[in-house]
C-alpha cells in the first residue's frame, strides 16, 4: 500500500528505521557529496552503506546496540569524504591536479586522525566514536572494543563480498566471527543477507 502522510511512515517502518534513513540521506547529501571526486565519494558512500547494514544484521546475532553498530558502520571512515572534500579547494587552485596515488595515499594515513577529530567534535556515542577511530585496531579500544569489533567484521564483508570468491573464502574463516561468538550458520545466514543490503544500498541512492 502507497504511504500517504508522515505518521503512517512512521508507525509502519518505527522510528528506529526511520531515523537510519534520516541520517543516511543526510550524510550522503552533505559529506558524501564531493563532485570534484565523484567516483571516489560514490564508492566510498556504497562501502558505507553496506557495512552500515552488515554491522546491523551481525550486531543482530550478537545481541549487541543495533542502532549503535548501524551508525558507526556507516561513520566508520566519514574522515575519508571529509578529506576529499578539504582537498577539493586548494587542488581547484593548482595548475595541474593532484595526483591520484598522492590523495589516496594521504586519505589512508590521515584518515583515522581525522576520525577522531570528528567523533569528538560531534559528541557521538562513545561506542560509535571508538568504533571509527579503532575499527582497524579494535584491541586498542579502550571502553567499547567489541563495537570496534563488530565494524571491523562488517568492515571486512563488505569489501570481501565485491572481491573475487576466494575473497569471500577466506572471509569465512575470519577468526573475528568466533571471537563475536558466532558460528557457521550464523556466517552463512549473514553472507546470504547480501542481495537484500544491495537492494536496501541503491534504494538509499
Amino acid at each position: 500500500m502507497p504511504l500517504v502522510s508522515l505518521q503512517q511512515a512512521i508507525s509502519r517502518l518505527g522510528l528506529a528505521s526511520l531515523r537510519e534513513i534520516v541520517i543516511t540521506v543526510s550524510m550522503q547529501s552533505r559529506i558524501f557529496n564531493v563532485p570534484s571526486y565523484a567516483a571516489e565519494t560514490r564508492a566510498l558512500w556504497q562501502h558505507a552503506v553496506y557495512t552500515a547494514a552488515y554491522a546491523r544484521a551481525i550486531a543482530r546475532r550478537c545481541r549487541r546496540n543495533v542502532e549503535g553498530a548501524f551508525l558507526g558502520g556507516l561513520l566508520h571512515d566519514v574522515s575519508k569524504p571529509v578529506l576529499l572534500l578539504a582537498l577539493a579547494d586548494p587542488q581547484a587552485q593548482l595548475p595541474e591536479p593532484i595526483p591520484p596515488l598522492v590523495v589516496m595515499t594521504a586519505i589512508d594515513v590521515y584518515h583515522t586522525q581525522v576520525g577522531a577529530v570528528l567523533a569528538s567534535t560531534w559528541a557521538l556515542p562513545p561506542e560509535v566514536c571508538e568504533s571509527m577511530v579503532y575499527h582497524h585496531d579494535y584491541s586498542a579500544a579502550p571502553l567499547h572494543p567489541e563495537a570496534a569489533m563488530v565494524i571491523c567484521l562488517a568492515d571486512r564483508v563488505a569489501y570481501a563480498l565485491v572481491q573475487p570468491d576466494s575473497a569471500l573464502e577466506h572471509l569465512r574463516h575470519d577468526p573475528l566471527w568466533t571471537q563475536l561468538n558466532l558460528y557457521p550458520d550464523d556466517v552463512e545466514a549473514l553472507l546470504d543477507e547480501h542481495q537484500a543490503i544491495v537492494q536496501f544500498a541503491e534504494a538509499i541512492g
